[in-house]
Order: structure tokens, then C-alpha cells, then sequence
């Protein structure tokens, strides 16, 4: 526990900015590539991985009517006495029906299959860290439960490789969505571009990396 303790109020060093800013329905549909916050949250087991402390994406859920069935607002962050209190604050202010839990997403503290809908935004910049990337995407992964879907954004891609930011600003690491998948064969991987991101000097475009595993025949979530 004493490892995961200090893990956790290390990684709140990598975390920069992002708190106070808000945060509406069309800022998510964009990066979700969807048309409804209620019809993708309403009635879902929904992981806010890497939330911010104002609980944007539960004040958003709730703003639209969505009633998920269950709602975990996560972020190492939360470990830090000031940010967890600001969540909670929020949580208060606007009547959120959400967990707030302070843990690491290469060490998510739930079982495989706990959630039908996944979501991580503005995490991607902050997975510095040889191997990071791949170990978050591997937890997101196995807490996914049948039929559901997980959805990462903003991703640089070129082609069929993802740029992973290091420490040093303006290098890359690179990730093939190819071994990704095999790396992962029980779940799919797809690549949606935001609409009007233009190539940079890495000739990269932004958008979504969706992992959606395929609901088993007779299984009901």
C-alpha cells in the first residue's frame, strides 16, 4: 500500500493544468465521436479515468440527463489533499452521484469487465514514461467489460503508429496500433481523426483511439 501511496503522489508531478477550466457536452461529443451524452452514458458502468477536479465529464453526464449505473471519477491527483477536497466540493455543489478515487491507471484498483464505457481524456500527453502508454492501455483494456467500449483522447497518429510524448519536448516515442491488437486480440482498435486536425511537423493527425470489445453471444451486461 505504502508503494502505491508514493506511486500515486508521483504522478501528480506529470499532471499539469486542466482544473478550472470548464468543460460542456459539445467539448466531449467531440472527443467521444458521439452524438448523445445520454445515449452513450444513460445506463452504463461508466470510468472517468483521469478526471479533473472540477468533475467535468459527471457535471456534463448529469447536465444531460444520463443516468449511468454506475460512475467512478479517478485520477492519481486526487491523492493530494487540496485536489481531492476541490473534487469533493464540486461533487457537494452540483449533487454529483460519482465516486472520486485517487489510484494509478497502469494499477486500476477493479475487477476485468467492471465497466461498459471508459473514458480517457488529456491522459495521452501525460504517459511519459517507458512503457506507460502500453501499461495504461492494458488496464483500460482488462476493466472492459463485454460489449463496451473505451475511448482515449486526443492520440497523435501517423499511419499506423501512435507518437507517445516523452519527457523531452518535441520527442516521441513510437507505438504500432498493430501491436496494440496483438498484443490485445480479444478487443478492437480503431482510429477516428478529429475533424479539421491538419498535420504537424510529425506529420501526425489528432483524434480518438477507440477499444471496443465485442459483446459474447448471450452475454448481458
Amino acid at each position: 500500500m505504502a508503494g502505491d501511496k508514493r506511486r500515486i503522489e508521483t504522478a501528480l508531478t506529470s499532471i499539469t493544468g486542466g482544473y478550472g477550466m470548464e468543460r460542456g457536452e459539445a467539448y466531449y461529443l467531440r472527443h467521444l465521436h458521439a452524438k448523445s451524452i445520454k445515449e452513450t452514458f444513460d445506463n452504463e458502468d461508466v470510468l472517468d479515468f483521469g478526471a479533473s477536479a472540477d468533475l467535468n465529464l459527471a457535471k456534463t453526464i448529469k447536465a444531460a440527463g444520463a443516468t449511468p449505473k454506475r460512475l467512478v471519477s479517478l485520477s492519481p491527483a486526487f491523492a493530494n489533499e487540496m485536489i481531492r477536497n476541490t473534487a469533493r466540493a464540486s461533487q457537494a455543489e452540483h449533487g454529483l452521484d460519482t465516486e472520486i478515487v485517487a489510484a494509478m491507471g497502469e494499477q486500476l484498483p477493479y475487477p476485468d469487465g467492471s465497466f461498459t464505457k471508459v473514458v480517457i481524456i488529456n491522459v495521452a500527453e501525460h504517459l511519459i514514461h517507458p512503457g506507460q502508454f502500453e501499461e495504461v492501455v492494458s488496464e483500460a483494456t482488462r476493466v472492459l467489460a463485454s460489449g463496451g467500449a473505451t475511448y482515449m483522447s486526443p492520440v497523435h497518429m501517423r499511419g499506423d503508429i501512435i507518437l507517445v510524448a516523452t519527457e523531452n519536448p518535441g520527442e516521441y516515442r513510437e507505438v504500432l496500433l498493430s501491436a496494440l491488437s496483438n498484443r490485445h486480440p480479444d478487443v478492437k482498435f480503431k482510429f477516428e481523426r478529429e475533424e479539421g486536425s491538419r498535420a504537424g511537423k510529425t506529420k501526425a493527425r489528432l483524434g480518438t483511439l477507440f477499444i471496443e470489445r465485442s459483446k459474447k453471444p448471450g452475454k448481458k451486461n
